[in-house]
C-alpha cells in the first residue's frame, strides 16, 4: 500500500513537472512576467524525479547521435563530392587475431570533402606492419597521419569513416604521437617531452593481452635534439616496436636513416611511402597530397623561403651548403684523439744507467 501510494505520488509529481514545462513560456521569455515560482518548481521536482528520466534521455541521446551521422552522410552524398562516408566493415578477431586495416579513397576530415585529396592504404601484420612516410614539408603527411587515425575513431564509435572502403579489426589502443611540446612548468624540454610519451607507448604496448591489438601515428619523433642522435633513437625504437605482432603503425619523418629499415628488417613489415609535389612552369611547387610506395628525395625547405620573401644572399648560402656539405662539415660527436706514444729508451742510456749503478 506505502508502495502503491508512493508510486502514485511519484507520477503525479512527474506529471505536475511536465505540465509546468510546457506551461512556461521559454521561447518568449519576460523579464516582468518570468513565472520564476513556476520556474524554480519545475527545477525542484526534476531534480527529486531525474532518475525516471535516465532511461527516456539516453535512448534520445542514441537517436540524436544517429539521426546525426544519418545527416552527416547525407550532406556529404548530395553535394556530389568525390568524397563521402561509408560504413565500416569489422573484422571480428577471432577471424583475424592479427590487426587489419584497409581504406580506400579515405580523406580527412577535418577538411571539406571538396577539397579533400582522397588516398589508400592498406596495413596487416605479414604485409605492411609499419609504414615510413617520407617528403617535402607541407605535403600532406601530417594530414594522412590524422586522416587515418580519424576513420579508425568515427569507425569504432559511429561505424562509419570518411572513406569509400573501411575494413579493419578493432583496437584497444590507438595511441597519437603529434604536436608533443615542451613542458616548462615541470621542467621538461621538447626532447624530454618526446622521450616520455614514447616511453609511456612502449609500457602500453607491454601491458596489452595477445588479443588486444594496437594503432599508433608518430608525427617526426625525436626531433627536439640534434639529427644524428634523433635518427639514430628513432630508428631504434621504431625497430623494436615492430617486434609487436599485435600493432600497426604510421610514422612520418624527415630522417632518411629510417627509411633502411625496410631493406635491412625484411621480415618485421616495414614499407617506405613518400608524398610528392611538382613544379609549374614558372617554377612555383604544387602539392600533390597524394600518397605513393617508395622513398621521397625531394627537398623544398630552401623553395618554401623564397616564395616566402627571404633574401637571396641568404638562399645562396643555404643552397652552397646543400650542394658543398664537407665545406660545413661539423660532427656532434668529437674524433677519438689518438693515444700519445711514448719514446722507448735508448739501449746507450740504459748502459750508462746500468754502468752508474756499479
Amino acid at each position: 500500500m506505502i508502495l502503491w501510494i508512493a508510486r502514485t505520488q511519484e507520477q503525479s509529481e512527474v506529471g505536475n513537472l511536465l505540465r509546468y514545462l510546457e506551461e512556461l513560456p521559454l521561447r518568449s521569455w519576460s523579464y516582468l512576467l518570468n513565472h520564476a515560482g513556476k520556474l524554480l518548481a519545475s527545477y525542484k521536482l526534476f531534480v527529486a524525479h531525474k532518475a525516471v528520466f535516465h532511461d527516456a534521455l539516453y535512448e534520445l541521446g542514441q537517436l540524436d547521435a544517429l539521426l546525426s551521422i544519418t545527416t552527416l552522410m547525407e550532406e556529404t552524398r548530395v553535394k556530389g563530392t568525390a568524397h563521402a562516408y561509408a560504413f565500416t566493415k569489422f573484422v571480428e578477431p577471432s577471424q583475424a587475431a592479427k590487426p587489419h586495416l584497409a581504406l580506400t579513397a579515405m580523406w580527412n576530415p577535418m577538411l571539406e570533402p571538396a577539397v579533400a585529396v582522397g588516398n589508400d592504404i592498406t596495413m596487416d601484420v605479414g604485409g605492411v606492419q609499419t609504414v615510413v612516410l617520407t617528403g617535402p614539408n607541407a605535403g600532406g603527411k601530417s594530414t594522412f597521419l590524422t586522416g587515418v587515425t580519424y576513420s579508425i575513431l568515427l569507425s569504432q564509435v559511429f561505424g562509419i569513416a570518411p572513406a569509400q572502403l573501411c575494413e579493419l579489426t578493432p583496437f584497444s589502443s590507438i595511441n597519437t604521437y603529434i604536436d608533443v611540446t615542451d613542458d616548462i612548468a615541470a621542467g621538461k624540454s621538447l626532447f624530454m617531452a618526446e622521450v616520455a610519451r614514447f616511453q609511456d607507448h612502449l609500457n602500453r604496448l607491454r601491458k596489452l593481452k595477445r588479443h588486444e591489438l594496437s594503432f599508433s601515428i608518430f608525427d617526426e619523433p625525436f626531433s627536439g635534439t640534434n639529427p644524428t642522435e634523433g635518427a639514430a633513437a628513432e630508428y631504434s625504437v621504431l625497430n623494436s616496436i615492430a617486434d609487436y605482432q599485435n600493432t600497426l603503425n604510421i610514422v612520418a619523418t624527415h630522417y632518411p636513416m629510417v627509411m633502411l629499415l625496410e631493406k635491412r628488417e625484411p621480415t618485421k613489415g616495414f614499407k617506405n611511402y613518400q608524398v610528392y609535389i611538382t613544379k609549374d612552369e614558372g617554377g612555383r611547387i604544387q602539392y600533390s597530397y597524394k600518397i605513393i610506395p617508395g622513398e621521397s628525395t625531394q627537398t623544398i625547405a630552401i623553395d618554401i623561403l623564397e616564395e616566402e620573401g627571404y633574401s637571396s644572399e641568404m638562399l645562396k648560402q643555404a643552397r652552397d651548403i646543400i650542394d658543398n656539405p664537407d665545406k660545413y662539415k661539423k660532427s656532434f660527436t668529437e674524433p677519438k684523439k689518438p693515444a700519445k706514444k711514448t719514446a722507448p729508451k735508448s739501449n746507450q742510456n740504459n748502459s750508462h744507467n746500468k754502468a752508474g749503478k756499479k
